[in-house]
């Protein structure tokens, strides 16, 4: 099911697998909110009482404005100049990118940021930058799963990226 004109942008159900793209919600609660109404639905509809994988994936795109070169932006706020040295040398160009995998106690969350450019023939409902850096955070749980363990995780999840990913990006991003 995809739906152009609206938040709710794509839902795929199967055997093993309830999917849910929401585009450019307005809160991080509405996207919890929202995917947890609509997951009760579906396992009301379809008779699922548990779950191998809870999961809740987010993308930011923050704009570099002028400066359009990640690895000088970014990476310099976080690497050392060795490092930033040795991603120069074998021709990154500003296409630098790493992935950081955290462990909070109830909940795993792998944290992917790169430099990303605007593909011409996107077609999006809201104005993007041409270029600027894209965190990627996939905060999930593995294991046997029930309903009330999802809204459990769906509230620390949202803790954490409340709480959290402000600290990193302020990092990222030299923001006082």
């Amino acid at each position: 099911m995809t739906n152009p004109n609206a938040m709710l942008r794509e839902l795929r159900v199967d055997n093993r697998t309830i999917w849910i793209h929401l585009y450019f919600p307005e809160t991080i609660s509405q996207i919890i909110d929202l995917s947890v109404n609509i997951t009760e639905e579906i396992c009301e509809i379809i008779d699922v009482k548990q779950f191998s994988r809870l999961g809740l994936r987010l993308n930011f795109i923050h704009d570099l404005g002028d400066s359009g070169n990640m690895l000088d932006s970014v990476g310099s706020n976080i690497f050392s100049s060795q490092c930033l040295e040795l991603a120069k040398t074998f021709g990154t160009s500003g296409g630098f990118d790493f992935a950081l995998a955290l462990t909070t106690k109830d909940i795993l969350i792998t944290l992917h940021v790169a430099a990303i450019k605007k593909r011409r023939e996107a077609k999006l409902d809201k104005d993007l930058p041409e270029s600027g850096v894209l965190v990627d955070a996939d905060i999930f749980r593995e294991g046997t799963s029930y309903l009330d363990d999802m809204k459990r995780f769906s509230r620390l999840a949202k803790d954490w990226v409340d709480s959290e990913l402000p600290k990193m990006e302020k990092i990222l991003f030299k923001r006082q």
